[in-house]
């Protein structure tokens, strides 16, 4: 069996952002390969790294962003989404779901 690497690319949920003031219209690539994938393991720390490469996509320059903390948030969430959904892979996605779903709950929603 092969490891073929793949990349991912993050760039969808920062868009709004760019307006109210983020970074930059920043683009950002996480390699990985379907064997990372084989293990639940291997799934948490590629969600890990895609992330981290959102939150740094999404950080906001402007103080006022920074303040309200949704449009940072909304970033991040949707960059996650797009990214996990390019990637395809059962066990990346449970482990998505379970991170959203804890996150939900311990924000008492």
């Amino acid at each position: 069996m092969t490891s073929t690497t793949r990349a991912v690319l993050l760039a969808a949920g920062a868009i709004g952002l760019f307006a109210a003031g983020a970074a930059q219209a920043d683009e950002k690539i996480v390699h990985y390969t379907r064997v990372d994938l084989q293990t639940q393991q291997g799934a948490e720390t590629l969600y890990s790294r895609i992330h981290t490469a959102a939150l740094k996509m999404c950080e906001p320059q402007n103080i006022a962003v920074l303040r309200s903390g949704r449009q940072v948030h909304a970033c991040i969430d949707a960059t996650m989404g797009d990214a996990v959904q390019a990637v395809d892979s059962p066990e990346l996605t449970a482990v998505y779901e379970a991170r959203r779903e804890h996150e939900n709950q311990s924000a008492g929603g």
